[in-house]
């Protein structure tokens, strides 16, 4: 006669076969005693790849650059105690970005806790609000661990619902594990769990007859209409679109870096702008005063672009907001019509309804020209030469191969990329994590990213947030990633502070806010087995970029620059350009 699973192995099995049925199929594990069952019966399912990390923070953002880039959940697996709380800034980030994750963490019998026992904390609700779903599994009866796993079942896919809704998100499985935590010989179990119909993907909501009427409304009304993309993850039906959109009713389109717009390729110079945000730095588009903003996505990178929405619509305009998931992005109040529907599915109901001839072409050819004099001055101060970490960016972006992917780093990364991000003729991906916008896991969210991916991935990155998650480095080896090229901003400290009013603090800012440790990464490259280089100017990176790309191994190339200068040559980046604007053109 066979002996009985054990309780906790019956309980994982249930599980883990049922997130595989609805469609879970990689699983970030971090190794521990009390999560054995939910490991080994992840490792045993056919269906579920597996990685396997040291640094459970650094396992939640690697999971969440996977799914980032799939657009699926990814799992992860953690013992108990503060190995679980390790998962909190992954699960805060995927919360407001919005990416499905499924966190199971192993935890102690409920008759534990409070007890002093080792490794026991309180892990029910641990994510608190910054997950969709969580519930508290307790331990399957010994006796008959069969008759409670349909109700295990029922909850996991609760969850996944829950995971890949209309407001896609992390959830939390917390798993009460009791000793023994596998039978003496486990081997791969026979699926026996009753198959489970394809989860339903939910409809892309669409706007009542009334209030797309109204949408229909504020643009019949408009004569000087903006499009603002910010980010988003809607991919290439949107960036079309968008851009089909923008030239039907003559209005420009402002491609925030997250946007999928900017970086699209040749073919959208007519509508596309780009260097709005050294141009709103300088003033250099006061005269230019919409009476419509269509925006959609997340807000964007630049401040100076919210700021002058809220200015220029104060008095009179309409301010339509498209966000299908029910939150509202909109830090000013300056939102004055809010449109809860698929984007994609809205912009073609606009579309066919644009005057034809598209109203008042003056406005678009406005900022047109004003972004081509931009993008030659832009051209020009760069063909300069100047080491100073907005020209290492662009030479970043002027080396991006086609279809590649390009992750940018939080503080400082992500500006430099809007300020000097001049579109590529060749297309590629930008990734973010810019729900919360920390520093924290920048790195192993872009590994994730680069796991079993076919093209490339660049990492753009600054060396604080690099430290920070320096142990993910470690999944180069053992997720055998090939395809990575990190390029690190070395400023020695935090740069951006440079930036921010915290820099008139006189002799408190350096050693509170700049934090300068004197580090360079040449020995810790080598040590996690990436081939490294320093690059000292912009054309040295691009030269340094082609050859890492080219040998399709990991690799990391740091430049060193001055905090002092970068802001200075920024400033000056912004004049140039602002310069070039003939004042006669306003409107």
């Amino acid at each position: 006669m066979t002996a009985p699973e054990p309780p906790s192995f019956a309980a994982a099995q249930a599980i883990v076969s049922t997130l595989a049925q609805g469609g879970v199929r990689y699983c970030c594990v971090c190794p521990g005693a009390r999560s054995t069952s939910l490991a080994l019966c992840s490792w045993l399912d056919a269906r579920i790849r597996v990685t396997v990390h040291h640094d459970e923070r650094a396992a939640g953002f690697f999971a969440l650059g996977l799914a980032l880039r799939i657009r699926n959940p990814v799992a992860v697996i953690t013992t108990s105690g503060t190995a679980a709380a390790e998962l909190y800034p992954a699960a805060v980030e995927a919360f407001q970005s919005q990416v499905p994750l499924v966190l199971l963490t192993a935890d102690r019998p409920a008759y534990l806790r409070g007890t002093g026992s080792n490794q026991t904390i309180r892990q029910a609700g641990l994510f608190g609000p910054y997950v969709q779903y969580s519930v508290d599994v307790p331990p399957l009866a010994a006796a008959s661990p069969e008759r409670e796993q349909p109700g295990l079942r029922r909850k996991v896919l609760d969850a996944l619902r829950a995971c890949q809704g209309r407001v896609p998100g992390p959830v939390h499985l917390n798993l009460q594990c009791e000793k023994p935590f596998a039978p003496p010989e486990a081997s791969a179990p026979a699926v026996n769990a009753p198959e489970t119909a394809a989860l339903p993907v939910p409809a892309p909501p669409r706007l009542t007859p009334r209030r797309l009427a109204q949408v229909q409304e504020a643009f019949a009304h408009a004569r000087r209409g903006l499009i603002i993309a910010g980010p988003n993850r809607y991919g290439p039906a949107l960036t079309a679109a968008l851009t089909e959109l923008a030239r039907a009713w003559g209005m420009p389109l402002l491609a925030d870096p997250l946007s999928g717009c900017r970086f699209q390729g040749a073919g959208a110079e007519d509508c596309l702008v780009t260097h709005y945000e050294a141009l709103l730095q300088t003033q250099a588009l006061d005269d230019l005063r919409p009476d419509l903003i269509f925006r959609l996505g997340a807000l964007p990178v630049s401040t100076a672009l919210i700021a002058y929405w809220q200015e220029r619509l104060r008095v009179r305009g309409a301010h339509v907001y498209v966000n299908p998931a029910g939150r509202i992005h909109d830090e000013t109040g300056a939102v004055t019509l809010y449109a809860a529907a698929d984007p994609v599915w809205l912009c073609r109901e606009l579309i066919p309804r644009a005057p034809r001839p598209a109203a008042d072409r003056a406005w678009l050819e406005a900022w047109a020209s004003r972004e081509r004099r931009a993008r030659a001055a832009a051209a020009r101060f760069m063909a300069q030469g100047d080491a100073w970490d907005g020209g290492y960016a662009a030479a970043v972006v002027a080396g991006m191969p086609e279809g590649s992917a390009l992750f940018a780093g939080n503080s400082l990364p992500i500006r430099l990329l809007d300020l000097t991000g001049n579109p590529a003729a060749r297309a590629f991906t930008v990734y973010g994590n810019r729900g919360a916008s920390g520093i924290d896991g920048v790195l192993s969210a872009a590994l994730g990213v680069a796991y079993r991916r076919a093209s490339p991935v660049v990492l753009l990155i600054g060396d604080l947030s690099l430290l920070h998650d320096l142990g993910g480095l470690a999944a180069v080896r053992l997720q055998e990633i090939s395809n990575i090229v990190i390029v690190v901003l070395n400023n020695n400290g935090g740069g951006i502070f440079e930036r921010l009013p915290a820099a008139a603090l006189g002799a408190a800012f350096e050693p509170l806010f700049i934090a300068p440790h004197g580090l360079t990464f040449a020995r810790f490259a080598r040590g996690f087995g990436l081939q490294y280089a320093r690059a000292d100017g912009p054309a040295a990176l691009r030269r340094r970029l082609a050859s890492a790309l080219a040998a399709r191994r990991a690799a990391l190339v740091e430049v060193v620059t001055d905090r002092r200068q970068d802001r200075q040559r920024a400033r000056q980046f912004a004049a140039a350009l602002a310069a070039r604007q003939c004042k006669e053109n306003t409107l």
